[in-house]
């Protein structure tokens, strides 16, 4: 049986003084504690070890103590009193003072979830978080600095750099946050990290309104005629267009309920453009006139993956191949493209794009990815730019 502490206290004069005295007469100075803290200390003191001194926090005192030996009381005792400590932390908004387990665990990860999808919010806790909280997680927040940061990298051989910088941004996020709560004074640098660079590929192409009325009219069915016109008429991404049901559809109001799960922006009412009004209520005429279920079904289920259809009609239509018989790099993802390019084109203003789009009003991503601009598209936009005058 494992020999366990006692409790000793002195009288001195500002009070009560505690120390732990366990085997080899080991001593850890516990200060001047409270009623509550000492009753607490004494009922636990029996499943304290040598092995593992972990700090924890009483009342802004910094107590070293052990880890408890018994998992069925001692461990419990611990998690209850950890959680106490936290729960405290938090009402009193005492964040410097946190370890980065307890203020990811009690303060950011409840923000977060109402700030991203919950799909990114599962990916972060379920695969991000557990690697960093179980390398850094004791860590008191003041003292994470880029030289810990980047010790814990090199932990995680068997990742990518893409993977190591998914980590990393999750973690700059919460380190984000600290800043602005005043938890810490600023956010430590970070180094390279080394193969993280995305391989270069090739952007996907947009098409001009002549080449998406020619896909439209080589769709395979009427179905696949509207599918592809919903997506090229809003900008939907291909899993959304799929997504879509009847009772998504307000063709009196002409708006479509978008249910996007990419960020919190995704999911979203947008106004329909005419072209997706016009292909909505002919195949909703099509179809019976329904009110619910799934708009695009194929074989009696809802169609998922429809890039083959795609491209056989990309194909029929004389766009499958550029003039030098090269593949065009032509995806379901360029109805998007297209969107956002024929957006330009036409000279609607970007900040209704972005919310037609489902971007934040401060995102980049619309001139950066989106839109691909043709040289005569260019030219185009360009014919309207006013003349100096004189003679050439």
């Amino acid at each position: 049986m494992a020999k366990t502490w006692t409790i000793q206290r002195s009288q001195r004069k500002a009070g009560w003084y505690y120390q732990a005295v366990g085997p080899n007469r080991r001593t850890v100075t516990l200060g001047y504690l409270s009623d509550e803290e000492a009753t607490w200390a004494r009922e636990n003191a029996a499943y304290w070890t040598e092995a593992n001194p972990r700090l924890f926090d009483l009342d802004n005192k910094q107590v070293k103590l052990a880890l408890v030996s018994n998992p069925s009381e001692g461990a419990d005792a611990i998690a209850a009193f950890e959680q106490a400590s936290t729960n405290r932390k938090v009402d009193e908004g005492d964040y410097s003072s946190m370890t980065l387990r307890e203020y990811v665990e009690a303060v950011w990860q409840p923000i977060r979830a109402t700030e991203v999808a919950a799909n990114t919010s599962r990916t972060e806790n379920r695969w991000a978080w557990p690697k960093i909280l179980a390398v850094l997680g004791d860590t008191p927040i003041e003292r994470l600095d880029a030289v810990r940061w980047s010790r814990f990298l090199a932990t995680l051989d068997g990742l990518s750099g893409q993977g190591k910088v998914k980590v990393q941004n999750t973690y700059r996020c919460a380190l984000k946050h600290m800043v602005e709560v005043g938890a810490r004074k600023e956010a430590h640098a970070f180094r390279p990290i080394k193969g993280s660079g995305k391989p270069a590929t090739e952007a996907a192409e947009a098409l001009s309104v002549g080449e998406v009325a020619r896909l439209l009219d080589n769709a395979s069915t009427p179905m696949h005629r509207c599918l592809y016109g919903v997506a090229f008429g809003n900008g939907l991404r291909p899993g959304e267009v799929t997504r879509i049901r009847w009772e998504d559809v307000d063709l009196h109001a002409r708006t479509l309920h978008v249910r996007g799960t990419k960020n919190r922006h995704a999911d979203h009412v947008v106004p329909m453009t005419d072209a997706t009004h016009d292909e909505l209520s002919r195949w909703w005429r099509n179809e019976g006139e329904p009110t619910a279920g799934p708009c695009f079904l194929w074989r009696g289920k809802q169609i998922g993956v429809w890039e083959y259809g795609f491209f056989d009609a990309l194909k029929r239509a004389g766009l499958y191949l550029d003039a030098n018989g090269n593949r065009r790099k032509i995806t379901p993802y360029s109805a998007r493209y297209t969107f956002a390019t024929l957006g330009v084109v036409h000279g609607v203003p970007d900040g209704v794009m972005r919310s037609a789009m489902r971007h934040t009003y401060k995102s980049a991503v619309l001139e950066r990815t989106y839109q691909r601009l043709k040289d005569d598209q260019v030219a185009e936009g360009l014919a309207s730019f006013p003349s100096f005058g004189g003679a050439a």
